[in-house]
Formats: C-alpha cells, structure tokens, sequence
C-alpha cells in the first residue's frame, strides 16, 4: 500500500474532494453473483450436487456421513458445507451468534456519456473512504456510477439514505 498525496489522489480518482489517499494495488472488484456463479459451477464440475430452494431444516451426522432434512426430504452427503451468508436461522445457532448484520445500500446512474465517464475513476480503480460512515464507489461495465454506504432497516431511513447518497456523490464528482 502507498499514501498518495492530493494531486495523486486527484489523478487516481479523478475528484479533487479528497486530500489524499491510499492505494492498494492488491486490490480488486467482486460482483458477489457472478462470484457465486462461478463458485457454483466450479463445485459442480467436480461433482458437487446442488439444491436449490431447498431450506435445511436439520443437520445430523448418521456414521461417516452428514444428513441434511428439508421440507421436501433428506439427502446424505459425505461432506455438508454451510454456505449461509446472512440466513443461517436457527439451523446452526453457534455459527448464527458470529454475525453482525450490516445493511448497505447502493445508487447508480443511467450510463454516462464518455467524457462524463472518462473523469471519474480514470484509471479504473473502485474505491472507499475512511469516513466513519464509508462510501464506496466505482465503474460498472456499462459506465454506470455506483455508490454505495449504510443502509437502514425502514422505507422511509433507506429513502433518506438514498438521498443522502446522491448528495454524496454529486460532493465527490460535481459532473454528475
């Protein structure tokens, strides 16, 4: 990781709204579907079955073999994965109490035209702040401008939230 001062900032970001940044060359982007899809049809291609709209309702283990009960019946696996994400529920209640549920939320524009798009983030970067309520924002494949931060858990906080978005963004790239 390196400090970039704010000319360099400027230039990585394409937004004279910061005094510097870090940048991290590691770094990259993950869309969580096409992730997903593509963990999917990796475990598939080397015989994994999956099931689908298949709730677990039971897990237990009968002899070398772990046993999975849904509403539709049970299927026996040598080896069970629970790949839950945020919707563990009750099924495994130690695992359930190692998540903190953190709501983000998202905006994006309509594609921008290309002078609009070659602006923002000119070298192709996606990137966040260290704000105590973070931003983060980058580039789609389209040329939308996405930006996201904290989400809320009513309709009316979300709508604020929203809102307060894209004044957040318009501050960054007032060429929005």
């Amino acid at each position: 990781m390196r400090l970039l001062d704010r000319k360099a900032a400027v230039d990585v970001l394409g937004s004279s709204a910061y005094i510097g940044a870090m940048i991290d060359e590691r770094g990259g982007k993950l869309h969580p579907l096409n992730y997903a899809i593509g963990l999917a049809t990796a475990a598939q291609k080397v015989g994994a079955v999956l099931h689908g709209h298949s709730r677990v309702l039971g897990i237990r283990r009968i002899g070398g073999s772990g046993v999975t009960t849904t509403g539709a019946g049970q299927l026996t696996a040598r080896r069970v994965l629970m790949c839950t994400n945020a919707y563990t529920g009750g099924i495994a209640p130690r695992l359930r109490r190692t998540q903190v549920p953190v709501r983000s939320i998202q905006i994006a524009t309509a594609p921008l035209r290309d002078n609009i798009r070659r602006s923002i983030l000119p070298q192709g970067h996606s990137a966040s702040d260290s704000r105590r309520l973070l931003l983060y924002f980058r580039l789609d494949d389209d040329g939308r401008f996405m930006i996201g931060g904290r989400g809320d858990y009513s309709e009316t906080g979300v709508q604020r939230q929203f809102a307060a978005l894209r004044r957040a963004a318009n501050v960054v790239y007032p060429q929005l």
